[in-house]
């Protein structure tokens, strides 16, 4: 009861606060006429749920267009994060995992703003083949935290995946790709439609890809439910994996405008090797990741300054996974309800948005603690088989939030402030505050600070009351400029963007695969983000971009229980194993260095160059370390327009032309990434 009066009071000021906020805008005077909807170009919705440039936005925010990620030959999500500064991905056998801004796993990542994640694991990333490129109009990042609009696991940015509209084709559009030597296939198929009154759009995606590593040595362990493993001298042989396959559907349907009807559902199953430290025994690993969300969205004016959008959606992932003959399944449902609430005010120069929502998380089999794979498969083991504790449990998440926004002739400011109510730990705050200083048309600043936390794992939640989540504080100085057209006449397409940011982090916690969670830490992430684009003739457009990293904190410390020693008195004396390692955030540098030649109208020629620095990694309880080199590649893709007959493409996209087979990050060790692939792909618009 006590918790909920507390909540009752602030929810009141918080609203009192807001009343007051709007009211003083209300009398302050500005005869300047702008609106927050900026051009028809790189807008965005992640930042504040509604459609502005990426200029006006109150985040340090980018788009990734439908024609950037053709002309560059990107197959995957975790590809097109990459190229982004602020973000790097690292391809586990099992997928990308992302960092951003040295957060590992720290990106809110949504599909028609539908969040892809999970509450009952955070390694599930829609980065691999398992999510087509086909569908996707545009990506929309958002560098820094996003808590007060989105709520829990905004944390270090969001990525939002913007997938086409009726009005996008007009028509029908299939798309075949091929790989060597993976021998990848894959086959797309959309049909869009635009009547004016309403809209349309259905998509098919199918592919299957043959890993490059496919043997291993451990063949059985378990028979069936047997308690104990068979013996060793008959766990090992010679076998290979099968390949990897997706499918994956999608619709979405408008009405007027202001209804819309979506959905998505996809079945994936990644095969792959996995390897001790050593990589004496290697043995079969698969993911299967089906994915599905339905979604209704409406959004009606209530006067000329005035509206209110309803929306709401169910999605379901069912997460299964299996280790030689060790497997488990956790399925998790969400069921989400909201309502926003705009209002502009002040003659158009100042906009207020309230909303209520209403998350209801249904999670069954999560697993809360799971024996180390690699010891039970070693042959001294004769009798004992890992055990994996699964828990179901239900959470609830109340929220409410406010952003104010104000503008004067060079000046934007603007506050944000969310309040969640989780059933499972404590009422959560996540604030934000921005200016933005316009002195000229040709370049802007941005000074941003917010708060964000994310969602406890499985080992936090079940049975706990009361807890303090992960949390994140951010600071952000943008600085953009765009000159445009020079003194001479001539457009050089410059464009130059600089980020300094500071993270800091509070009670985080780092999951290992051998010792389960991290205790919580403490840490400080600085870095500096630079991008540059320019186009010095008119066939040549250059880019480049850079992220430099530095950390400052603790260790993650892990604690496990090895055994525990009976007295002859029958007390207990448990025996603990403590160790410590190095924070992993990825590379101190990366950069990306891209020249766009287009020798005539029917032919682009793309090459992107990547630096990335060395970094470490940790295994066996802290014992290992491995590093991570240095890593040089180059990218080539040729694309050809109406090569064969009109509305028809074709490309060549040639990846890691130095053929440098890199360290990679495994599981439980590390593995020599892929070499070189070419993927071959035609396009057909009728």
């Amino acid at each position: 009861m006590m918790k909920k009066a507390i909540f009752s009071h602030k929810m009141l000021l918080f609203f009192i606060y807001a009343f007051l906020l709007m009211a003083h805008g209300a009398w302050c005077e500005d005869t300047t006429n702008l609106v927050f909807i900026g051009e028809n170009i790189d807008i965005v919705t992640s930042a504040s749920k509604r459609a502005e440039s990426v200029e006006s936005a109150p985040a340090v925010a980018s788009v990734m267009t439908e024609e950037q990620i053709k002309q560059l030959g990107l197959q995957t999500v975790g590809e097109a994060l990459n190229l982004n500064p602020g973000f790097y991905t690292t391809k586990r056998k099992w997928g990308y995992q992302p960092f951003l801004r040295g957060v590992e796993e720290g990106v809110l990542f949504l599909y028609d703003s539908v969040p892809l994640t999970s509450d009952a694991t955070k390694s599930i990333h829609p980065l691999d083949e398992d999510l087509s490129l086909a569908f996707v109009k545009k990506i929309e990042l958002i560098r820094g935290p996003g808590s007060v609009i989105w709520g829990p696991d905004a944390y270090a940015g969001i990525v939002n995946i913007v997938p086409k509209r009726g009005r996008d084709l007009e028509g029908t559009e299939a798309y075949v790709t091929g790989a060597l030597p993976f021998g990848k296939a894959e086959f797309d198929l959309l049909w869009g439609k635009n009547q004016g009154l309403w809209e349309a759009l259905i998509g098919l995606s199918c592919s299957r890809t043959r890993p490059r590593e496919r043997d291993y040595n451990v063949v059985r362990f378990q028979e069936g439910d047997s308690p104990v493993p068979i013996p060793p001298e008959e766990r090992i042989g010679s076998d290979t994996i099968d390949d990897s396959s997706n499918l994956e559907l999608l619709f979405n349907l408008t009405w007027k405008d202001w209804l819309t009807l979506s959905g998505r559902w996809s079945e994936m199953e990644k095969n792959y090797v996995l390897s001790e430290t050593g990589h004496k025994l290697s043995w079969r690993g698969q993911r299967k990741n089906p994915f599905r969300f339905l979604k209704i969205e409406a959004e009606r004016p209530l006067g000329d300054n005035t509206k209110v959008k309803l929306s709401g959606f169910v999605n379901e992932l069912k997460f299964r996974q299996e280790e030689s003959d060790i497997s488990y399944e956790q399925t998790s449902r969400v069921y989400y309800a909201e309502a926003l609430f705009e209002r502009e005010f002040s003659r158009h120069l100042g906009l207020l948005t309230l909303g209520v929502g209403l998350r209801r998380n249904l999670i069954t089999g999560a697993v809360v603690d799971k024996g180390f794979i690699p010891e039970f498969l070693q042959p001294e083991n004769g009798f004992f088989v890992p055990t994996i504790e699964q828990e179901d449990y239900d959470t609830s998440l109340k929220s409410a939030f406010l952003q104010i926004r104000r503008h004067w002739q060079r000046i934007d400011l603007w506050a944000g402030l969310r309040l969640d109510d989780h059933s499972q730990y404590d009422l959560t705050w996540s604030h934000n505050l921005g200016l933005a200083y316009h002195p000229v048309s040709s370049w802007y600043m941005k000074l941003l600070y917010g708060t964000a936390f994310r969602t406890p794992y499985n080992q936090q939640l079940v049975g706990a009351k009361g807890m303090d989540p992960e949390s994140l504080k951010n600071v952000s100085l943008n600085l953009h400029w765009e000159p445009g057209v020079t003194g001479i006449g001539q457009d050089y397409g410059l464009v130059a963007d600089l980020t300094f940011f500071w993270n800091g982090l509070e009670d985080h916690v780092k999951e290992d695969p051998y010792a389960g969670l991290s205790l919580p830490g403490e840490g400080e992430i600085y870095g500096t983000e630079f991008s540059l684009s320019l186009r010095p003739a008119e066939v040549v457009r250059l880019w480049f971009n850079t992220t430099l990293l530095r950390y400052s904190g603790d260790e993650d410390a892990f604690k496990v229980l090895d055994f525990v020693f009976v007295k002859p008195d029958g007390t207990f004396v448990p025996h603990y194993s403590s160790w410590k390692a190095p924070f992993e955030k990825g590379p101190d540098v990366t950069a990306r260095l891209g020249v766009t030649v287009t020798p005539c109208d029917w032919l682009e020629v793309s090459n992107v160059f990547y630096y990335e620095g060395p970094w470490w990694v940790t295994y066996d309880k802290g014992k290992t370390r491995a590093r991570i080199d240095q890593r040089f590649d180059w990218d080539l893709t040729m694309r050809a327009h109406d090569l064969l007959w009109k509305d028809t493409d074709a490309y060549v996209s040639i990846k890691n032309i130095l053929d440098e087979r890199q360290t990679t990050p495994g599981t439980y060790s590390t593995y020599r990434s892929p070499g070189l692939t070419i993927y071959m792909g035609l396009e057909f618009h009728f």
